[in-house]
């Protein structure tokens, strides 16, 4: 079985945070997030998950835009949302030019499986005055939701801990980062396997040094031995 899988993940660039920094908050201005993995995603099923973000304001009116770099036309969608409410938003998109899922088909058929850079598909929430935001993925049967932290709450070091996978051998633990500036410097130090560690050269116990530019991802996932 797959041991909790603990990433510890340094956030060096000295240009990716200012001295306005670790405001400890979770309302602000400026949010990144991804789409990350999901077991609808695999080629066995039926990419029936949906992505969400809610939206919370108090005592102001926000006006909020969502965006994603997309390789072609870029998706982007702006909310009003009136003082002390909560909205949700377009679900996020999953196919097409714009697809915005943190998942390539698996390497032995040509792609990435869901593991290493992505350069094209970091979300970008913006608003004019701060505000709260929680994602939410969910399935048939599963749900997930996560409150984000705004760029200015970022913090230099995290540890990412993560349950046993014992469900099936398509369902991976997972986590990602998510650059807000040029030239971030990254440094991830696994514990466990990971999913397709050759190809990603992250080994357990050993830290790899990654350069991601403003909104790309990296994400890595768990190697599962749920089917052993």
């Amino acid at each position: 079985m797959l041991r909790t899988l603990f990433f510890l993940i340094f956030f060096i660039s000295t240009l990716s945070f200012t001295s306005g920094a670790q405001e400890q908050t979770y309302r602000g201005t400026e949010f990144w997030a991804g789409y990350g993995h999901h077991q609808f995603m695999e080629p066995s099923n039926t990419n029936g998950q949906e992505l969400v973000f809610y939206l919370s304001t108090l005592q102001d009116p926000a006006t909020v835009t969502i965006t994603i770099d997309s390789s072609n036309t870029p998706w982007s969608r702006t909310y009003n949302i009136p003082a002390n409410s909560v909205i949700v938003s377009d679900p996020i998109p999953k196919s097409g030019v714009s697809d915005a899922r943190l998942y390539g088909i698996p390497i032995v058929f040509g792609g990435n499986g869901g593991v290493g850079l992505f350069r094209k598909k970091g979300i970008h929430i913006e608003s004019n005055v701060p505000i709260a935001v929680y994602s939410h993925i969910y399935g048939q049967a599963s749900s997930g939701a996560s409150l984000l932290l705004p760029v200015s709450s970022w913090g230099y070091s995290y540890q990412s801990m993560n349950s046993k996978q014992e469900y099936t051998s398509n369902c991976y633990s997972w986590a990602y980062v998510v650059a807000s500036k040029d030239s971030t410097l990254i440094e991830i130090k696994p514990s466990v396997l990971t999913l397709y560690q050759n190809y990603t050269g992250l080994q357990p116990g050993i830290s790899k040094m990654i350069t991601l530019q403003k909104g790309q991802v990296y994400q890595v996932l768990g190697a599962n031995q749920a089917a052993d």
